[in-house]
């Protein structure tokens, strides 16, 4: 279960190049897509959430998001890659997700004193496995197939917010979002002020409004 809200920062020079040279680092094309898809720049900022501090995704380019996302495409970590910090002269553990299409996020011990050296990847060690989204799981019965082709399963995950359990389903203008319950009472959830709004909305009237914000 997930914490509130996400903190968002800004994109570190670092962060798209050393994704990409990571992914290089397989022989195969299999991430070719991927690279293409940061080279394009579906990076724009880094979101930090309070409950996995050291986990960081992104917020992506609403245009290249149409372009690259792959909605049916299963959710994968590549982990135990190994990164050569220039600012401590350490090697750290870096883990990559990906999924939908996306670069979802990865996961370093310290962001803010980390600087990668581009030339000492290893990835000898390195695996694949697939994360179940089981959030998702959880509610997909809810929603019709016409709102399932809308909500992408890497955005979906529980919050509990005033006693309520609320499954995030995507974001909205200004950091809110719109979330349901187990019921599939429809929620707008705000953040200045904190706030938890019953709707009487569609999920897809809604959706549609989300594109233009």
């Amino acid at each position: 279960m997930f914490g509130f809200f996400k903190k968002k920062k800004k994109l570190l020079n670092w962060e798209p190049q050393l994704i990409i040279e990571v992914l290089k680092c397989f022989e195969n094309n299999d991430y070719l897509h991927y690279i293409n898809s940061i080279k394009d720049g579906i990076l724009e900022d880094v979101r930090i959430n309070e409950n996995f501090k050291n986990f960081y995704t992104f917020k992506y380019n609403n245009i290249l998001l149409n372009k690259y996302e792959i909605l049916k495409q299963k959710e994968i970590e590549i982990v135990d890659i190994s990164v050569f910090n220039n600012i401590n002269s350490k090697y750290e553990s870096f883990k990559l997700r990906l999924g939908y299409g996306l670069v979802l996020g990865y996961e370093i011990s310290d962001r803010e004193n980390f600087y990668p050296n581009f030339e000492k990847i290893d990835i000898s060690r390195s695996f694949k496995k697939e994360v179940a989204n089981e959030d998702f799981n959880d509610i997909k019965k809810l929603f019709s197939k016409q709102e399932l082709d809308l909500l992408n399963p890497n955005d979906v995950y529980l919050l509990e917010i005033n006693d309520l359990k609320i499954y995030h389903l995507f974001d909205i203008e200004d950091g809110n979002f719109i979330g349901v319950d187990k019921n599939k009472s429809v929620y707008r959830i705000t953040h200045d002020p904190k706030e938890v709004i019953l709707l009487n909305e569609t999920i897809l009237d809604l959706f549609d409004k989300s594109q233009s914000y």
